[in-house]
């Protein structure tokens, strides 16, 4: 009895004790779990920031495209300077992107307002009192953040529009306009925080319930006008409101001017802190209070399974804060990208950084092509190959679709918008006989969609890695292959357009680059008072050349006359262009007569030197032309036929004198 006493003593003792480690245990898991918890939320607060910095990118970037497009075309700009509100309106819903983008505002080129679309605020019958209008009639592309009318905020790019003589005769804007209370639960639905958007301190809106920072002590406040609104700094601490705390980080919101003309708070109510702490404690004593005889166990268990979910949630915000990061550095570089730069390295070397921190093996951007029998055709772009792929792997350079595919669903899913990603072994057969070529254990494809119209594909892929990205990652992908498809088809836009100024036969410039170019010239150097110097040269008996050696010889004749003149000019400003037939113009801007002269005489050395057999010509063996040479002071009564004339009478003197030379003059004044 006595042995059972001591027996029952001692379990009683360590029962005791074990509920003492317990209780002890928990309240320093406990407590080192609320600084964990806290800690990681001002981690994903900053990660958060980020999203909605990507957010407001992304609506900037793609009203920067809509609007850009609407002012390269030539149609619009005829409707703007014949002020045909019809067209206008037609042309705007034609490039408008409905799902991003909610109002536009098409302007003439004194700021008066010619079309306002969908949800744009009445702001009267001229826009150029608003610094973006204006700065767009400076000639400046411009995109920012502003306060509209009332309750709300604008984001929004606004682009200028030049009619053929580089003169501005109007703007475009496109944007996105919300509501402030709009806004704020839209950047809650995106970041999962409470976010509250503010006037200097005054609250605009918010998904917490307080009026003004004037509820805080003055101590506090204080510290939050000086770290954001005067010296442009982060705020971060708990704020104490009413009945309720929140850790936040507040952000200073800057203007059109770069003046910081807000605060944008985005926090996480400390009540979730304690609810995760308290079921936390509550769930560990029950464990203890039922398996008492094996707290020390649980114990181990409990700490082992903390710091199993710290370490999953840190790798978590680690791989997302990476992917946030490198998709940031990639939009950077591909932001930066002018309209006359070459865009392979750019894109590329943004693939490489979203390769690099997926530690992926293959990335790709498809544009998808269609034949006469609907086919689908996908070629690939731009692509990274990692190192390890390279020796082991090659993706092929295109994957078609065709109709015989019917039983393979990836049009109908992408066409729907839907993504594909997964292990290739788990997916259907016919999955697997499409990417066999692709060699890849696993792979996601993401649909990429231009003005609602399906463009092609973006896809990343592992060799040995059963890889599936989740949703959150898959839409940070859509967003930078967006940026990437976007710029393709800008790019491509551009190669068009220079197409429409180049010579079929000797690619040198042909009458429309010279048209356009020397009424830009005129206008400038009448402005300046500058001197301008215009040949033109006729290729000497050029009939009797094909005559002689037939229609082929001689388009290769006028290739090479071309290619002779080009070398003959070297400055950056000038340039030569055929006029028509055996004609070919060349113009000098800010050169006077010693200068035109010089490039009249190497022209004439360098023909020579290239020894191009005439055996018809009535003045040499060799193929020969006369120039005629005008130069003069730019007045503002000056136009295009002056100098056409001119040099015109000049050449016909230099054929009437034996042809073969160059005759010069200046241009009668005006």
């Amino acid at each position: 009895m006595k042995k059972r006493l001591v027996k029952l003593k001692i379990l009683v003792s360590i029962i005791g004790v074990a509920l003492i480690s317990c209780v002890l245990v928990l309240l320093v898991l406990s407590l080192a779990y609320r600084d964990n918890v806290q800690r990681f939320i001002y981690e994903n607060i900053d990660h958060k920031k980020s999203s909605i910095q990507l957010w407001i990118s992304n609506t900037m970037e793609s009203a920067l495209v809509a609007a850009s497009n609407l002012s390269n075309s030539i149609e619009f700009i005829d409707a703007i300077k014949s002020k045909n509100i019809n067209s206008i309106t037609d042309y705007a819903e034609s490039v408008k992107y409905k799902d991003i983008l909610d109002y536009g505002l098409i302007t003439d080129g004194e700021g008066n307002i010619l079309l306002r679309t969908h949800d744009v605020e009445n702001i009267g019958g001229n826009a150029s009192e608003f610094e973006q209008v204006r700065l767009a009639l400076d000639g400046e592309i411009n995109s920012s953040i502003t306060r509209g009318e009332g309750n709300t905020l604008r984001i929004s790019s606004v682009v200028p529009v030049f009619d053929n003589d580089d003169v501005i005769v109007g703007t475009v804007t496109f944007g996105r306009s919300l509501d402030n209370i709009l806004l704020s639960h839209t950047l809650k639905s995106l970041t999962d925080s409470d976010i509250t958007i503010f006037d200097g301190i005054e609250r605009l809106s918010s998904t917490l319930h307080f009026s003004s920072l004037y509820l805080l002590t003055d101590e506090i406040r204080n510290e939050i006008v000086q770290e954001v609104l005067q010296e442009g700094n982060e705020f971060k601490g708990e704020l104490h409101l009413v009945n309720i705390n929140v850790i936040s980080v507040i952000y200073p919101l800057y203007g059109t001017s770069g003046d910081i003309e807000g605060m944008l708070l985005v926090g996480v109510t400390s009540d979730k802190v304690f609810t995760e702490v308290f079921n936390f404690t509550f769930r560990g004593s029950i464990v203890a209070a039922i398996l008492l005889v094996l707290v020390i166990f649980l114990e181990i268990k409990i700490s082992g399974s903390i710091d199993k979910k710290f370490t999953s949630m840190q790798e978590t915000m680690m791989h997302r804060e990476k992917l946030l990061e490198a998709v940031n550095r990639a939009s950077i570089l591909l932001l930066e990208i002018d309209e006359t730069d070459e865009i392979k390295d750019p894109l590329v070397s943004s693939m490489v950084i979203i390769g690099n921190s997926m530690s992926c093996d293959h990335v790709h951007l498809w544009q998808a092509k269609t034949d006469e029998n609907n086919s689908f055709r996908f070629v690939r772009n731009f692509s990274w190959v990692s190192d390890y792929a390279k020796s082991r792997t090659k993706a092929p350079k295109t994957i078609t679709i065709t109709n015989d595919s019917s039983k393979l669903d990836w049009m109908e899913k992408f066409l729907k918008g839907e993504y594909i990603s997964g292990i290739i072994s788990e997916m259907p057969q016919n999955y697997q006989d499409h990417l066999k070529p692709l060699h890849t254990k696993s792979i996601t494809m993401i649909p990429v969609f231009l003005e609602n119209q399906f463009w092609g594909m973006f896809t990343i892929d592992f060799i040995n890695k059963e890889t599936v990205f989740q949703e959150s990652e898959v839409a940070i992908f859509r967003s930078i292959s967006l940026m990437m498809a976007n710029i393709v088809r800008r790019h491509d836009l551009q190669n068009e357009n220079l197409k429409v100024y180049t010579d079929a036969l000797t690619g040198i410039h042909n009458r429309r680059f010279f048209d356009k170019s020397m009424g830009r010239i005129i206008s400038s150097l009448s402005r300046s008072g500058g001197e301008l110097s215009l040949m033109m040269i006729d290729i000497d008996y050029f009939k009797k050349y094909n005559d002689t050696y037939g229609h082929g010889p001689g388009d290769e004749c006028l290739i090479k006359v071309a290619g002779v003149l080009s070398d003959s000019v070297q400055r950056v400003d000038d340039f030569v262009a055929r006029y028509g037939g055996e004609e070919f113009v060349a113009v000098l801007p800010n050169t006077g007569k010693e200068g035109a002269i010089a490039v009249a005489e190497k022209m004439l050395e360098n023909i020579r030197e290239a020894n191009i057999e005439h055996k018809a010509s009535e003045v040499s063996s060799h193929v020969t032309f006369s120039i005629g040479v005008t130069t003069g002071i730019v007045t503002q009564f000056h136009t295009i036929d002056n100098f056409l004339l001119s040099a015109d009478d000049f050449l016909y003197k230099s054929k009437n004198d034996g042809r073969n030379r160059y005759t010069h003059g200046e241009i009668p004044e005006k």
